[in-house]
């Protein structure tokens, strides 16, 4: 092999050097004698690129070079691009849709089919209709390893060879260095698969597979001392339990509950275990015992399946995954006014002027989303999430343990979030204090309500308050508390005003609270259930469809412009107020002709039914019949029975 010499040299760096024209260049010597200094320039160069070539592993991206596919260039930027078409002056780092070079290597040759997404890519021609004619990639070592490392450097795992058997190992943050990976130590676990099924004493807590020598087995528990099938010696059919025999496999079928029993010996003492136990939830014992002398159902079991027996407790909040939105749009700076940001869930805001209010329609799926736009002041008060809950749907909770849990994304902020609870009349808060970090946020939080947080067990009235979070100074601000204290305050002095934080954003979605004290899986419900859950206590009688000429109801003409028409729907939870947008939006049709609608007013009111006057300009016949219909597209017509 040729050895270097002075490559890291570079001719004349310390000579005359004079450059040469690009003409000159073009053109090279005719037939004069060149200057030294000329002849040094010449030399100096193809040393300077043979230098770069070697310092670099690749040359720079020149902007006049006919660049073909496959060739790989340090960007302006100093990253590694490879050219999937020949091209000439377009910048790796600008490129419009990687259309000429991709951020990728690849090791074949079809470089016009590598993608921004394949990273370093092996693609290698096979010859047809044959098999293991090579392979992608070979990693040869005496224990070949693959790592697998993560942007955070917490748990990099790595696949080997470890004497012929594939493993995985958890590097933690460091990556290969000189730690044992034998198979089975703490770091080091085996990959078993169809071609390497484990053995029982391979896996921790297996129980082999059933024994083949015709005797009669049952399977008890999966724990180290009795995770094993236990032959029987013979079965007692009765309903006591007869004396244990030392462990001898003895076999009871209880009458009483239909179970089968083996007699075995963990070691301490004979005693009766079920066979094929069931899986019950929550339960970390391995089997189900029998006492010796009292025959009682072991506790813990018993404590399952009372749990089992109550079922699962249902979601009190309405719209918790903020699916139905029926009447709210974007907006901007809500001062008292309750608004509606997707249906039963409000915000509550006094004096902040800074704040955009989401609907659940947006690119983040459905959530109740605020996002403050620049940094807040000293003097706002108050910005929450709330909605209120009816009384004779949640009068049962009192002094009961309830779980309040939802799916929190903050984002350009991490503090303390507060979610505060309130009884029926406000007049005595809960503030619940939970960390948060930017990100997505698994809410749980227990809590004890007072015997009487709901004062009264009726419908139509307001019950429990639920407020998510919540910023609060001055007169809705207390001192942090671990319980329910006299007034209404909706956060405490530790907890973040996130909304002074320079484009900060609280999404949350997914609200369950129900009764009980641990955690559960969030269960959503149907749109369709959802939406009638709502309808308690807002209808919009539109159903959605806004816009010019959409059919509203049929009437009937009373007297010369007066046109009544009766709505009937879901039971509203208390008498509703009528809410439209404008007079003008809604035209009245009495035999072909359109009349302009003067007013629009609730003429008698029901829960389940309401009948609307529309009064027209024009004159009409009386007894007659009409009909409704929108002419804006803004149009919106409700029935509005809220309780805050």
């Amino acid at each position: 092999m040729t050895d270097q010499i002075n490559l890291g040299l570079t001719w004349a760096s310390a000579g005359g050097v004079t450059a040469v024209t690009t003409t000159k260049y073009e053109n090279g010597w005719v037939s004069e004698v060149p200057t030294y200094q000329n002849f040094n320039y010449m030399v100096q160069g193809l040393d300077q690129n043979i230098l770069h070539l070697a310092e670099s592993g690749n040359y720079d991206w020149q902007n006049d070079i006919n660049y073909k596919a496959g060739v790989s260039v340090v960007s302006p930027l100093g990253s590694i691009f490879t050219a999937k078409a020949d091209n000439v002056n377009i910048d790796p780092d600008t490129d419009p849709g990687n259309s000429s070079w991709v951020n990728g290597q690849l090791v074949g040759s079809d470089f016009g089919s590598l993608v921004q997404s394949d990273g370093s890519k092996v693609a290698l021609p096979v010859r047809a209709n044959l098999l293991y004619t090579g392979v992608d990639q070979t990693v040869v070592n005496n224990v070949p390893l693959i790592e697998l490392r993560t942007t955070a450097a917490t748990d990099n795992l790595a696949v080997a060879n470890v004497a012929g058997e594939l493993v995985v190992s958890n590097l933690g943050q460091a990556g290969p260095d000189s730690r044992n990976l034998a198979k089975d130590t703490a770091n080091t676990k085996r990959i078993f698969h169809e071609g390497h099924e484990p053995l029982v004493s391979e896996v921790v807590g297996a129980v082999e597979e059933a024994p083949t020598d015709g005797k009669s087995y049952a399977r008890v528990g999966v724990s180290a001392v009795s995770g094993n099938w236990v032959a029987v010696t013979s079965t007692v059919v009765q309903t006591a339990p007869p004396p244990p025999v030392n462990g001898a496999g003895q076999g009871w079928y209880n009458l009483d509950d239909g179970q089968h029993y083996l007699d075995i010996n963990d070691g301490d003492s004979s005693q009766w275990v079920l066979a094929n136990p069931p899986l019950v939830p929550e339960v970390n014992a391995v089997n189900v015992s029998y006492d010796d002398t009292t025959n009682n159902l072991g506790a813990t079991v018993q404590a399952a399946l009372d749990a089992l027996a109550a079922g699962y407790p249902r979601n009190h909040i309405v719209n918790p995954s903020m699916a139905v939105h029926q009447d709210f749009t974007s907006t901007n700076g809500v001062a008292t006014t309750p608004t509606y940001v997707t249906d039963e869930w409000f915000s509550e805001q006094d004096s902040l002027s800074s704040l955009v209010i989401m609907d659940g329609k947006h690119a983040d799926g459905n959530q109740l989303k605020v996002l403050s736009e620049d940094t807040m002041g000293s003097t706002e008060l108050l910005q929450a999430h709330t909605q209120v809950l009816e009384a004779d749907s949640v009068y049962g909770l009192n002094g009961k343990d309830i779980v309040i849990s939802a799916v929190v994304t903050v984002t350009n902020w991490s503090g303390v979030l507060a979610i505060t609870l309130f009884n029926s009349d406000k007049t005595r808060s809960r503030i619940l204090e939970v960390p948060v970090t930017s990100g997505v946020n698994n809410i749980f939080e227990v809590v004890t309500l007072e015997a009487d947080t709901v004062l009264v067990d009726e419908q139509g009235v307001a019950g429990l308050t639920v407020s998510f979070g919540n910023c609060a100074t001055g007169i809705y601000q207390t001192t942090s508390s671990s319980g329910w204290i006299a007034g209404k305050y909706y956060a405490t002095d530790t907890t973040t005003k996130w909304v002074e934080f320079a484009n900060a954003e609280l999404a949350v979605t997914d609200v369950d609270l129900y009764l009980g004290n641990k955690p559960r899986v969030f269960q959503p419900s149907s749109y369709a259930e959802d939406l009638v859950a709502c309808q308690r206590y807002f209808i919009d009688l539109l159903g959605g469809e806004y816009g010019s000429n959409e059919p509203v109801i049929g009437a009937c003409c009373y007297n010369n412009n007066d046109n009544y028409a009766v709505f009937e729907h879901t039971q509203l939870c208390q008498l509703p107020t009528l809410n439209y947008t404008n007079t003008t939006h809604f035209t009245v049709f009495e035999d072909n002709a359109g009349n302009a609608c003067d007013s629009v007013n609730s003429s008698a009111q029901g829960l389940s039914r309401n009948e609307v006057e529309f009064r027209s300009t024009g004159n009409q016949t009386a007894g007659n019949s009409s009909f409704i219909r929108t002419n804006h597209i803004d149009a919106r017509l409700a029935l509005n029975a809220r309780l805050s």
